[in-house]
């Protein structure tokens, strides 16, 4: 009788494991939307002689609240254009009272100046427990002493959670598009 006991409580220790190991690396997949997305404003501004893309590594992983996650982020001067992947918990939507599976209201503000630029989704996915936006914001402009941070809005317009994207200590760095995305572009 020990040595089944014995059996059962290792195999649901491994059991426990496993779930673990699945649901906190293999769901949240931080590779989806994380590269450069050939949009009509970057095959646009590529078109009239190349044109120069930007990254900052995002700030922080996770919003204040920890409802949403933000990374990949480009920036396309010449497009005035900002790409950048969103992940979000199927929970959320019961915390921010949406329906779920609809896209929830995000706005791009730059804090130095005081800009603020409402966020549309390009792409979307869905898996197990994440959703996945690539955002584009359109009609900006950031420089290197800039602070730009997201928000996620309740719908009645209030902030619901925030998170910077870039500090202004930090620099934008040239990006190198990459192969597959300049025989897009051309």
């Amino acid at each position: 009788m020990k040595k089944y006991l014995k059996r059962i409580g290792v195999g649901l220790i491994l059991l426990i494991c496993a779930i673990l190991i699945w649901r906190c690396c293999l769901v949240a997949d931080k590779s989806r939307y994380a590269d450069l997305s050939p949009t009509d404003g970057l095959k646009a501004a590529y078109s009239s002689d190349g044109t120069d893309v930007f990254t900052v590594k995002t700030a922080a992983e996770m919003s204040d609240s920890g409802r949403f996650s933000a990374y990949g982020f480009y920036y396309i001067p010449d497009a005035g254009e900002v790409q950048l992947a969103l992940r979000w918990n199927d929970s959320t939507y019961k915390n921010m009272a949406a329906e779920p599976g609809t896209d929830l209201t995000f706005v791009l503000k730059n804090e130095t100046s005081g800009e603020q630029f409402d966020v549309s989704f390009s792409e979307s996915y869905h898996s197990t427990f994440y959703n996945y936006r690539r955002a584009v914001v359109k009609g900006i402009s950031i420089s290197d002493t800039d602070e730009i941070k997201l928000y996620l809005m309740h719908g009645d317009g209030t902030e619901a959670d925030s998170m910077y994207i870039k500090h202004a200590e930090q620099s934008l760095e040239k990006y190198t598009i990459p192969n597959n995305i300049l025989k897009e572009l051309q």
